[in-house]
């Protein structure tokens, strides 16, 4: 398995991740809109070293991922982002993937950020 996107607004969390831990061959990943934690999204970051597109955010109802949770993930080259994810704190976070070449944001974005970049 390449790809996994989970649906906006599905009820997944940290608790449905343990299931996912045979998965390890992931190029592409969304879990924009669920209640995936950072902590559960930095395990799947881990048990795939390969991915390649990772789609992160939050709406309303939905767990907030930060940037930081991206963190050893060697292959990353592209970034999709909703919510205010491009902070002060994520921009030294994104300067350490090495093969990061596109970031796509959906939300406006903190000023000092945009300064540190």
């Amino acid at each position: 398995l390449e790809s996994l996107q989970f649906g906006d607004g599905l009820q997944i969390s940290d608790g449905g991740i343990e299931y996912l831990d045979g998965i390890t061959q992931l190029k592409k990943l969304g879990v924009a809109g669920t209640m995936i934690s950072d902590a559960g999204l930095s395990r799947l970051v881990q048990n795939n070293p390969h991915l390649e597109i990772v789609t992160v955010g939050a709406d309303a109802d939905a767990a907030h991922h930060s940037l930081v949770a991206l963190t050893g993930a060697p292959a990353l080259q592209r970034i999709d982002a909703t919510g205010n994810l491009l902070t002060e704190v994520a921009v030294p976070v994104l300067q350490e993937l090495p093969k990061l070449s596109e970031i796509l944001i959906f939300h406006p974005v903190e000023k000092l950020a945009l300064e540190q970049a």
